[in-house]
C-alpha cells in the first residue's frame, strides 16, 4: 500500500530501498518484514505495527511511504474506505517467493499425492480457476504467480 498516486513511483521493496528517506511499514511477525530485509530495505527504515489500521494510517499521514502486506488485504481495506488516500502496488515476483498454500498428504500415500498433483496441474491457471479467483478480487497476475 502506498499513498494515492504513488508519489515515489515505488515498484516494490528494492525501489523503496533505493529511496534514502523512504520508510516501510510492516505488521509484526508477518513474512513481509523478512522479505523487505532480504531485498535491501535497511532495518532502521522499517516501522513495525501491530494492526493493519495502524500501518495504513501511517501511510496516510506520511509516517511511512509504503506498507507491505497481502495485496488482497490492502484492496479490501481500501474498498471499505473509499476516502482512503491509498493505492496498491504489486511487488514483483522476483522480490518474493510465492505463497500459494499447500495440501498435506500422508508420507506413505504416493498414489494420493500423485492424484492431487495431477488434479492441481489441470486446475491451476485454467480459465475456470482464473474466473473463480477474479470473483475474489485476484488479478490474472496474481494467478500467474502460482504457475
Amino acid at each position: 500500500m502506498v499513498a494515492k498516486g504513488n508519489p515515489l513511483d515505488l515498484e516494490g521493496y528494492r525501489s523503496l530501498a533505493g529511496h534514502p528517506s523512504a520508510r516501510l511499514g510492516v505488521i509484526s511477525n508477518q513474512i513481509q518484514h523478512r522479505t523487505a530485509l532480504q531485498n535491501g530495505v535497511p532495518p532502521e527504515r522499517i516501522s513495525v505495527f501491530t494492526t493493519q489500521a495502524q500501518a495504513a494510517e501511517a501511510v496516510a499521514t506520511g509516517m511511512v511511504q509504503a506498507y507491505a502486506s497481502v495485496a488482497m488485504a490492502h484492496r479490501g481495506y481500501i474498498a471499505r474506505r473509499p476516502a482512503a488516500l491509498a493505492d496498491v502496488i504489486d511487488v514483483p515476483a522476483s522480490e518474493r517467493l510465492p505463497a500459494a498454500g499447500a495440501f498435506a498428504v500422508a508420507k506413505g500415500n504416493d498414489a494420493l499425492r500423485r492424484r492431487v498433483d495431477d488434479c492441481l496441474g489441470d486446475l491451476l491457471g485454467s480459465r475456470w480457476h482464473r474466473d473463480l479467483m477474479a470473483g475474489f478480487g485476484f488479478s490474472e497476475a496474481d494467478v500467474d504467480r502460482l504457475l
